[in-house]
């Protein structure tokens, strides 16, 4: 049985979403002018990097649980190699972990190379896909929880959707696994996480509005399907983008749990520059 905590965000969780639904409706009988977008809160859009083309991100984000809050900075910079396949590298600058029963930690997080191939409207059609694999390595200190002390290798594949006669709604899913490697481990090991690997999935959908950009994703990742996984995560992240002129975009999401393992809100922005 729920607890009332459970059954109350559960209740949030539905309204807010049936209300962004609605403001999405809404906006999408206004909005008048195409546009992409370079980037959203929680997956990897199927949009690659021109050749030669550059971006920088960076994108802030704050996660509140029951047992910790946590800051994160991570910096992205994207280079494409061709006008279909980028390269990227992705360094967590600075992680603080607060404990409710420990002193809070500070320091540097895990380091990330990767690349993507994109294939967009297959056919002459409305439809992209793309595929591409992430690789993080455990830079941070783990005795201290700035890192799980796992090497993840991340395949995943994105199909989409554009609907021009729709207001120009654009609709996504990622779907992927990330196989876990241990490679470094806590000097305590009573709490030792184990080497379960993850499958996830996201959905979501962005409308053009003028300059704006609606988001909205819903993110599912849980490892309890092998080697004694424990974690089920899901989230709903509404969301706003901003695009600006000469290669400028910013962004701001509120994504919230829909389960108990699930972070209870996190804010998340980020700030992009493209040359």
């Amino acid at each position: 049985m729920q607890s009332p905590v459970s059954l109350k965000r559960l209740s949030c969780s539905c309204t807010a979403s049936l209300s962004l639904c609605l403001l999405l409706s809404s906006f999408a009988l206004f909005a008048e002018e195409e546009g992409l977008i370079q980037e959203v809160f929680l997956s990897e859009l199927v949009y690659p990097q021109e050749e030669g083309e550059i971006q920088f991100t960076l994108a802030p984000r704050y996660r509140s649980s029951d047992e910790s809050e946590i800051y994160e900075v991570p910096l992205t910079i994207e280079y494409g190699l061709t006008d279909a396949w980028q390269v990227e590298l992705a360094w967590t600058a600075f992680v603080h972990r607060g404990n409710s029963i420990e002193s809070s930690t500070a320091g540097i997080g895990d380091l990330e190379i990767g690349t993507k191939y994109s294939f967009m409207n297959l056919g002459g059609t409305d439809f992209h896909a793309a595929a591409g694999i992430e690789v993080s390595f455990p830079t941070g200190d783990v005795d201290r929880e700035l890192s799980e002390g796992f090497i993840e290798y991340e395949l995943f594949v994105i199909m989409a959707k554009d609907f021009p006669n729709l207001a120009n709604l654009h609709l996504f899913t990622q779907a992927g696994i990330g196989l876990m490697q241990r490679v470094r481990s806590p000097s305590e090991e009573d709490d030792l996480e184990p080497a379960a690997h993850e499958a996830f999935l996201n959905v979501g959908l962005f409308i053009p509005w003028d300059s704006i950009r609606f988001t909205a994703e819903v993110s599912w990742n849980s490892n309890k399907w092998n080697h004694g996984g424990t974690e089920s995560f899901l989230v709903f992240a509404p969301g706003l983008v901003w695009s600006f002129p000469k290669g400028w975009e910013a962004g701001f999401a509120v994504p919230f749990g829909l389960n108990e393992n699930a972070d209870n809100f996190q804010l998340i922005g980020h700030l992009i520059f493209e040359f």
